[in-house]
């Protein structure tokens, strides 16, 4: 396969973006941060993270609580090294407390090989319904802002390392995408305690047929497992494990102007389980969102 020429053009556009990204995280970040008032006497000055007094922000304390609203920017790069690799480029950037806080920004590289062809003759795999099936790995690299076990809203960073299987089958115009996904989640913060977690996404697409510039419906959810590490008098900073988060979304995909850019607007509901000393057991928030899609 003869690769392509570089397109300088998408390279100048993701340099812009990582650069817009790194100014409102630095600029969220002294909105967040509380400021020790300045010593005026020979009194004692608290180091960071002692137990003086810290009064978290009204919009701290929303994010992520019962019927908070946000919005999310998603842009997904898909290039084709060769007939069976594929290199993914994924990137998020998020928006919380009735969309006023930036508090999250993610940037995944994943390495997909195509087993399509080497299975696709087994009795499970029928030629017109089975498409394409894929295994691969990668990793992430998060920032985001986190409760810790001291009660204090920080930009943590994160390392995430990821093993995923995608399988989508298809059958007259309709598509039907499985992805699972094992992560490990590892902070370079020693505030946090690393963890692993296991993924399971399901996307129902509709044929085109909702105008003719080919747009078309999809309807998706995502459950997240991991152990629990909660106890109520033994453990009261653990993470509460099983069924911990569900993301239900709903969509449109809108294709743009050539076949290898389009968009999808969609809207979420994501729950989240908390823990037992929690008001309410599960918090529900919403999103709308965007995701722009590029292929080379």
């Amino acid at each position: 396969m003869t690769l392509s020429k570089p397109n300088y053009t998408a390279l100048l556009l993701s340099s812009l973006f990582l650069f817009a990204s790194a100014e409102a995280e630095t600029s969220t970040l002294a909105q967040t941060t509380p400021t020790t008032p300045p010593i005026t006497d020979n009194s004692f000055a608290f180091p960071p993270d002692t137990d003086h007094p810290y009064a978290p922000g009204k919009r701290e304390l929303k994010l992520n609580s019962n019927n908070d609203r946000g919005f999310w920017a998603i842009v997904d790069v898909k290039k084709a090294l060769s007939p069976e690799w594929l290199f993914l480029f994924h990137t998020e950037q998020r928006w919380g407390s009735d969309y006023t806080l930036y508090w999250y920004q993610q940037y995944d590289f994943t390495f997909l090989y195509n087993i399509t062809g080497k299975i696709k003759q087994s009795l499970f795999c029928h030629d017109g319904i089975f498409k394409n099936f894929f295994i691969g790995g990668g990793v992430a690299q998060i920032s985001q802002i986190k409760r810790n076990t001291k009660d204090r809203f920080k930009w943590v960073w994160i390392t995430r390392p990821e093993l995923e299987m995608h399988l989508i089958l298809g059958y007259q115009g309709w598509s039907f995408e499985q992805r699972l996904r094992g992560q490990y989640i590892h902070h370079n913060n020693d505030h946090y305690k690393n963890y692993g977690d296991c993924r399971y996404r399901i996307i129902l697409t509709t044929p085109a047929g909702f105008s003719c510039y080919g747009i078309t419906a999809y309807i998706s959810n995502e459950i997240f497992l991991r152990a629990n590490t909660y106890f109520k008098k033994t453990n009261p900073h653990g993470l509460v494990g099983g069924l911990f988060e569900n993301r239900f979304r709903v969509g449109f995909d809108l294709p743009l102007i050539t076949n290898k850019l389009d968009a999808k607007v969609w809207w979420q509901w994501r729950v989240l389980k908390q823990n037992s000393l929690a008001s309410r057991r599960y918090n529900n928030t919403y999103q709308f969102g965007g995701t722009l899609a590029m292929t080379f």
